[in-house]
């Protein structure tokens, strides 16, 4: 373990927004792969109508001001994974407010509002761990899967099977 990601997902195919929204610019080039290597941005479309940014370093999560003006422009998910820490965190965000987030950080899983979702991720992860108890790992990827359900990304499959391969970009901060 050790690989950590910030996934942007907006639930529109306007690129002109999503790329002010967070300050960024088409470089031109197509991406081979989904996949943001340090210091990239790279951008795709998922078969479920959303649209994900991914950055190594670029914790959107942890900048709420910042968050609260992009979501009085656009609804969206944003989604943290930071397997080192053995932390993971996934948010929704409307019309300038924090309407949920399930983040799972110093082995707790912590809920705020009233996520999708959250109940089924709950009994899945039980049952990884034979019905007894959830593990570390289940706990941790509840946000991971979470984020997945909602937009068709998930980190450790790079998009796939649900990414158009032919609407992936790299991006550059301006």
């Amino acid at each position: 373990m050790g690989s950590n990601q910030a996934q942007f997902a907006f639930p529109t195919a306007n690129k002109d927004l999503i790329l002010k929204l967070l300050d960024l610019k088409d470089s031109g080039k197509i991406a081979d792969e989904f996949y943001a290597r340090s210091g990239q941005y790279v951008m795709g479309d998922f078969a479920t109508g959303w649209t994900v940014v991914l950055n190594k370093e670029d914790t959107f999560g942890s900048k709420p001001e910042s968050l609260e003006q992009i979501s009085l422009q656009s609804d969206f998910v944003v989604g943290e994974t930071l397997e080192g820490a053995m932390m993971s965190s996934v948010s929704f965000w409307s019309q300038g407010q924090l309407l949920w987030r399930v983040s799972y950080e110093m082995l707790e899983l912590n809920v705020e509002g009233d996520p999708p979702m959250l109940k089924e991720l709950k009994e899945r992860a039980l049952q990884e761990g034979g019905g007894e108890a959830i593990s570390e790992s289940s706990l941790f990827l509840i946000p991971v899967r979470l984020f997945e359900g909602i937009t068709g990304y998930n980190y450790e499959s790079m998009g796939e099977p649900a990414l158009d391969q032919n609407s992936t970009r790299h991006l550059t901060k301006l």
